[in-house]
């Protein structure tokens, strides 16, 4: 999932600049969903594209437990679509770009 403000869009764009060749595969389907426009707290709470709200951008923050809810919720309509489409739970794989969540490796 993109970077709060970016879109799938965005996200897919620089996997292509990253990646050579794209990133695609015969077998596998790779999707990038944009998160919805919700107020975001770090930016004054103006609108984002973000998958979850916070307080601000620190590891020593509460989370905001009712936007992480819509979150989930989201993914789980996107999950749902890939079953519906066919695909069984078991194969269906997410990923996350860190930036999201602010977890750097140390």
């Amino acid at each position: 999932f993109q970077c709060a403000g970016d879109t799938g869009r965005g996200l897919r764009a620089w996997v292509r600049d990253v990646t050579e060749p794209d990133l695609s595969f015969n077998h596998i389907r790779i999707i990038y969903p944009t998160a919805p426009a919700r107020p975001y707290t770090p930016m004054r709470g103006a609108l984002s594209t973000v998958w979850f709200d916070r307080h601000k951008i620190s590891r020593d923050c509460h989370e905001d437990r009712e936007s992480i809810d819509d979150m989930c919720n989201s993914l789980g309509l996107i999950i749902q679509g890939e079953v519906n489409a066919g695909i069984p739970k078991h194969r269906i794989v997410i990923g996350l770009q860190v930036m999201q969540t602010g977890w750097t490796r140390e």
